[in-house]
């Protein structure tokens, strides 16, 4: 604390000795110097540079807009760095406002719905309504594709008619063209996910009836797989295609660690596209399926019914006589019949099963010599007394051709391990095939000198540096202000006259008292006055101190 005090006062003195002209330019240098340092430090936290939208991404499309609406403007410290905008950071907001004035910002999913649900208001009829929704709905999914990845733009357009007659039928078709990213043809996935989005997208319309063209090459993929325009539309293709993307993908992420790996798969699928068997098989041994059973039962009496036997039966008498029954034997019959309808015995079996299913599928596998190198590498135990890092330069041919097969073996071994089951095929290594083949190293890239570097970085931080030069410039001035202002200047004063020796006082005290009197009259300061007298005159020095110590107060 005390030390602070000190400094304190010494500033406080040196601030009071100055002139008023140098005091306003030490204040002023000091608060050049605070700004400065404030600007440095809170750029070098936040960076002289900013990106638009917060690092947002745009498309081709997006980004062409946005340079016109820039150059229109006059601004051109921009800087382009994969679909992202750099701007300086504290012109950010004039960008902004020129986007905003050329109408050239990013597009919100959902703004062109909105603006055709608002415009036209009540008065609209129901067709007018329909159409603007239909154009929305096109702005809105060229939007949307365009943003996909591997794409730059894209462009909807739909059509639907009815067509006359008894039985009027809705006909709906619609268009899609994309400009892929690059030289790179159109993912078939990709196709037909664009397919699926427009044709849901539009109620009337079916998937087969969308097509995707390819602006860069002109080739149009229908949605019909019955009658394919190119070979990706192809049912059996497009398939074949799919089960060697990810045999491929599989087997790189099985090998990972194999720099420079290529990867060839070939698949072979069943060309019927739904099989359905049947088969029926009969029992030589019949089935009672139904039986009838038929039982009946008949009686039969033989004794006779006539009149009376004798005279008082054939006397003449019209009295009636009863008849009368003479007893004679009885017969009862029984019949059961049984009908038993057989069957033969049959079992049927129906088997519906899914075509385009891998019959076979092989592997070619590429890999560089350079990954046998660096196993031979990583198994040579080091030397520290051999030249070049403990390790031989060059491998040893023969210990190269005995790690190949070795590696060779495990990756056949592994690939065959996720290959699918093939058809006649037990041992499945046989269907992997490895080639070692001798990768040609590019040449190392010469980085850029001091002087590229040096100018590259005062090209990027220059406002930086020219504030580091003004403050050490400040500074500079500063401390020559300070040192100026600490040193009066002196003007000759003409030496006074010899005061005369009063009484009771010697030569010595008359003497001090001289030189005290050119301390009071003279305008230097204090210090420097006394070390001009200690080098002019040690003993007068040393008088005039013991007068001052000896003086009483």
């Amino acid at each position: 604390m005390d030390f602070l005090n000190k400094s304190v006062a010494q500033l406080r003195d040196l601030f009071q000795s100055m002139t008023p002209g140098a005091r306003l330019t030490t204040g002023l240098l000091l608060v050049v110097v605070v700004i400065s340092l404030a600007y440095l430090v809170v750029e070098h936290r936040a960076g002289s540079e900013a990106y638009l939208f917060g690092g947002a991404s745009f498309s081709a499309g997006e980004l062409q807009a946005m340079e016109r609406a820039f150059g229109e403007a006059g601004l051109g410290g921009y800087v382009l760095e994969g679909g992202r905008v750099r701007v300086p950071r504290g012109q950010r907001h004039q960008y902004l406002a020129a986007l905003a004035e050329h109408r050239a910002l990013p597009y919100n999913f959902g703004l062109y719905m909105q603006k055709a649900m608002e415009a036209g208001g009540l008065i609209r009829s129901g067709e007018e309504r329909r159409e603007a929704i239909e154009f929305a709905t096109e702005q809105e999914l060229s939007q949307i594709i365009g943003k996909m990845s591997g794409l730059e733009w894209a462009a909807v357009f739909y059509n639907s008619k009815t067509t006359p007659g008894l039985r009027p039928r809705a006909v709906a078709t619609a268009s899609v063209t994309v400009k892929p990213v690059g030289s790179e043809p159109l993912d078939p996935e990709l196709v037909s996910g664009i397919r699926r989005m427009v044709a849901a997208s539009f109620a009337d319309l079916e998937e087969k009836d969308v097509t995707v063209i390819d602006h860069r090459t002109g080739h149009a993929s229908t949605g019909n797989p019955d009658d394919p325009a190119t070979p990706a539309d192809d049912r059996y293709i497009a398939t074949q295609r799919y089960h060697e993307q990810h045999l491929e993908a599989d087997i790189r992420a099985l090998l990972a660690h194999i720099a420079g790996l290529r990867v060839q798969a070939t698949v072979v699928l069943d060309n019927q596209w739904i099989q359905r068997q049947e088969k029926i098989e009969h029992n030589p041994k019949p089935i009672p399926i139904q039986t009838v059973e038929t039982e009946s039962t008949r009686t039969v009496d033989q004794s006779a019914v006539g009149g009376r036997v004798g005279a008082v039966a054939q006397a003449n008498s019209s009295a009636s006589l009863p008849p009368t029954a003479s007893a004679g034997p009885t017969e009862e019959e029984t019949k059961s019949e049984t009908q038993t309808i057989n069957a033969l015995s049959s079992t049927r079996t129906s088997v519906e099963s899914r075509g385009l299913q891998v019959k076979r599928a092989s592997v070619a596998l590429l890999v560089p010599s350079s990954y046998l190198e660096q196993i031979w590498r990583q198994r040579q135990p080091s030397d520290p007394n051999a030249p070049g890092g403990g390790q031989p330069a060059e491998p040893d041919p023969a210990q190269l051709s005995q790690i190949e097969s070795q590696e060779i073996a495990k990756i056949r071994a592994a690939v065959a391990a996720i290959l699918p089951d093939s058809q006649g095929v037990e041992d499945k290594s046989q269907l992997v095939s490895v080639t070692v083949y001798q990768d040609i190293k590019p040449e190392p890239i010469p980085e850029p000198g001091m002087v590229a570097k040096a100018t590259g970085w005062l090209a990027r931080h220059w406002t930086t540096a020219a504030l580091v030069a003004l403050v050490g410039a400040s500074l500079l001035f500063l401390r020559g202000m300070l040192r100026a202002g600490g040193t009066a200047v002196s003007l000759p004063v003409p030496a006074p006259p010899a005061p005369e020796v009063e009484d009771g006082e010697t030569e010595v005290e008359a003497e001090a008292n001289r030189h005290l009197g050119r301390f009071q009259s003279s305008g230097a300061s204090l210090q420097e006055e006394l070390a001009d007298l200690v080098n002019e005159d040690p003993d007068a020095a040393a008088n005039i101190l013991r007068a001052w110590i000896g003086t009483p107060t």
